[in-house]
Parts: structure tokens; C-alpha cells; sequence
């Protein structure tokens, strides 16, 4: 997803942030689940496209839709807005 895409998610929200991947750790209110650490972000995110382009088409739409978002959610790579991306 683009920065600007994932920009337009966070407007007038957290305008500082918005489209950026986040520059620290963070914890999940409500969970145990930890995010990667933000220094693995840009590794997390190319394994997932990377995923995506070579494997994803095996899959039918509804389940690849649900896998990539739920990996996405998992790598959590924004301050806020991962759900609603």
C-alpha cells in the first residue's frame, strides 16, 4: 500500500505519523501479542509482498484477503491505523 493511502487512513487523526512506518516498539492494548521490532519493519513488509507475489494466487481471493491482513495486523508496521489500512 502506498504511503499516501495509508496517509489518507490517518487525516486529521495523527497527521505526523501518518504514512510513516513507525520509529519504536510498541505494545497492543487488549493483547499478549508483541509487534516486530520497528527495526525489522522493512524486512517484515518485503517478506509479505514477497509472499504475496509468489504465492498468493494459489489462494482464493477471500482467504488471501485474510491472510494479508492478518499478517499485515501482525507486523502492526504503523503508530496507528494497521486495522483500518
Amino acid at each position: 500500500m502506498a504511503p499516501y493511502q495509508v496517509q489518507l487512513v490517518l487525516k486529521n487523526i495523527d497527521d505526523d505519523n501518518a504514512g510513516r512506518y513507525r520509529q519504536q516498539n510498541v505494545l497492543i492494548s487488549g493483547t499478549t501479542t508483541t509487534p516486530p521490532a520497528y527495526t525489522l519493519l522493512n524486512d517484515k513488509i518485503a517478506q509479505l509482498i514477497a509472499w504475496y507475489n509468489n504465492e498468493a494466487h494459489a489462494l482464493h481471493p477471500i482467504e488471501c484477503a485474510a491472510k494479508v491482513h492478518a499478517n499485515f495486523v501482525g507486523i502492526h508496521p504503523f503508530i496507528d491505523g494497521n486495522g483500518r489500512t
